[in-house]
């Protein structure tokens, strides 16, 4: 509650204290339409889809209290009777996934350690479900713990300009899941310490750095393209006649420098590189199948598409340089 007080006021302390870049936009086509008729422009930042929470069947190998005691010589005893608890029952998503990979580090010591041939069976029974449930266990920590689910929600705060605030704790929580979800694809549970997982989601509680810089960059590419759209609809031969006085080119020229040029391609810059340090670990953490099938491509295909913002920008960007050649204006 304290982190997330914090960033509350940091970023009501940013938008008083700076214009934001969506005010930038804004001003940008009041300029614009100074020179060239531009409608009022209107845009509705398209909410993220949601990963899918996946039905788990209850077990029906159970462990009964006499097997849990011929088990006393290893570690697995005590995991699963802490899970047998009225805590296990109330176990949040990301609790039951670490349940059933600590269970995977320390059956094998159990199954050479008994003697009991009918238990032997019943533990690598287990084993077996638990291996093939593993990675619905994973996806519904993602699409059921809201440390990770408030990454797709609507910032009320898109990231503004030269703002970094929770971009560390991020990225290194995402390379801790990204790493746990290499070693789900692998089998290599031995190689995921649950402490990493916990450790990754308080990164995450409260953090609205991915929120806001997704919400920005949705927020960039939409009105981009509204006014790039807007601009290539006039007729660049009308705005410099051949012959004839260049002002309006010069009078546009000296408004795409002064509000996009000089701002607001800084920042959709700034957004692209924060991006592709979070995607290379946002596609590895999503991209997993059940069944031979991926479940969440619909959150892959979201995130494939912040790249736009480049495509987007370079569009915009060669109007523009059209009109500079056209009407035989040096760039300066």
């Amino acid at each position: 509650m304290k982190k997330l007080l914090c960033y509350s006021i940091f970023c009501l302390l940013l938008i008083a204290c700076s214009k934001q870049p969506l005010d930038i936009n804004v001003d940008y086509v009041e300029r614009l339409r100074s020179q060239l008729p531009i409608p009022e422009l209107e845009f509705v930042l398209p909410r993220s889809p949601t990963s899918t929470l996946l039905n788990i069947e209850k077990s029906d190998t159970n462990l009964s209290l006499l097997q849990l005691n011929e088990l006393a010589h290893c570690k697995l005893a005590q995991i699963v009777a802490e899970h047998n608890t009225t805590l296990g029952k109330v176990a949040t998503h990301a609790n039951r996934f670490i349940y059933n990979i600590e269970f995977l580090k320390h059956v094998d010591t159990c199954i050479i350690g008994t003697e009991n041939e009918q238990l032997k069976a019943l533990l690598n029974r287990a084993k077996s479900e638990k291996i093939a449930a593993i990675p619905k266990y994973w996806q519904n920590l993602l699409a059921g713990s809201s440390e990770i689910t408030t990454i797709w929600t609507i910032s009320r705060f898109p990231l503004a300009i030269d703002v970094n605030q929770g971009e560390q704790d991020t990225l290194n929580a995402l390379n801790q899941l990204a790493n746990v979800s290499h070693s789900i694809k692998q089998n290599q549970f031995s190689e995921i310490n649950s402490e990493t997982v916990t450790d990754s989601l308080e990164k995450l509680n409260n953090n609205p750095y991915l929120s806001s810089l997704f919400t920005a960059i949705k927020q960039q590419i939409g009105y981009t393209k509204l006014i790039t759209e807007q601009l290539y609809k006039h007729d660049l031969d009308k705005i410099c006649e051949t012959g004839k006085s260049n002002q309006a080119g010069k009078i546009l020229t000296n408004i795409f420098s002064k509000y996009y040029a000089k701002q607001l391609q800084p920042y959709h810059n700034q957004l692209l590189t924060k991006y592709q340090r979070v995607r290379a670990h946002l596609v590895t953490i999503y991209s997993h199948k059940i069944n031979n099938a991926a479940i969440n491509s619909n959150l892959i295909n979201e995130i494939e598409t912040y790249a736009d913002l480049k495509a987007v920008s370079l569009t915009h960007v060669i109007w523009w340089q059209k009109l500079y050649k056209k009407c035989v204006i040096t760039p300066g």
